[in-house]
């Protein structure tokens, strides 16, 4: 009887495992490039499946990978800089993003989309073209003039300077032009004594940008 029972476990167990090896293969994984005319490889590209944003972009080398529950119908990148690339998906593993003169303008994709953000209900999201529209839309505490001069709201300063000091997922950073606004995480501005711990470049306030 025993001998019986130990046979039962043994092919139950065959089968759970088997289940499992499906449902892992049953996951579609998609990987590739983006890279400019020239072939140098672009970074920080936002990856969409089906008009939705992922949590997913382009590395330094331009390569990204992302893991797919379902066939989607099309696959987008979108960088800051070079514009927009789209792909129609035909079951390939590998699906790649060529920019050139005749990638679409990123700002002809302003529309809403839906972003997962982590242990928060999905909720929608516009999709912004620079940071500078992104600080004029979502921060408060800052004025952005119109040649995109982002000045913190309270500070005086007798300095040559009024810029504000910039630091990004905590390294402090000069140009904010290459950050991608829809990677944006969190925003807080600090001013007064809460700058101290910044010295001198902290004099016009500081900004912490968080991001994915």
């Amino acid at each position: 009887m025993k001998f019986k029972c130990t046979i039962v476990l043994f092919i139950l167990s065959l089968f759970v495992l088997n289940v499992n090896a499906q449902k892992k293969s049953n996951k579609i994984i998609i990987s590739g490039y983006a890279k400019d005319s020239l072939n140098n490889p672009i970074a920080n590209a936002s990856i969409f499946i089906n008009d939705t944003v992922t949590n997913k972009k382009t590395n330094s080398k331009g390569y990204y990978k992302i893991k797919l529950k379902k066939t989607p119908k099309k696959i987008m990148a979108l960088s800051p800089v070079y514009g927009v690339e789209e792909v129609l998906y035909v079951n390939e593993n590998e699906v790649n993003f060529v920019f050139d003169k005749n990638s679409l303008p990123k700002d002809s994709f302003n529309y809403v989309v839906y972003k997962k953000r982590p242990k928060k209900a999905i909720a929608t999201n516009r999709i912004y073209n620079t940071i500078y529209d992104y600080f004029r839309d979502r921060v408060s505490g800052v004025r952005v003039s119109g040649n995109n001069e982002i000045l913190v709201r309270g500070i005086t300063s007798l300095r040559s300077g009024t810029a504000p000091l910039f630091v990004v997922n905590k390294s402090p950073i000069s140009n904010i032009d290459t950050i991608n606004p829809n990677e944006i995480k969190s925003v807080s501005i600090l001013k007064g004594p809460e700058c101290a711990a910044y010295g001198s470049r902290g004099a016009n306030g500081v900004i912490l940008i968080n991001t994915y």
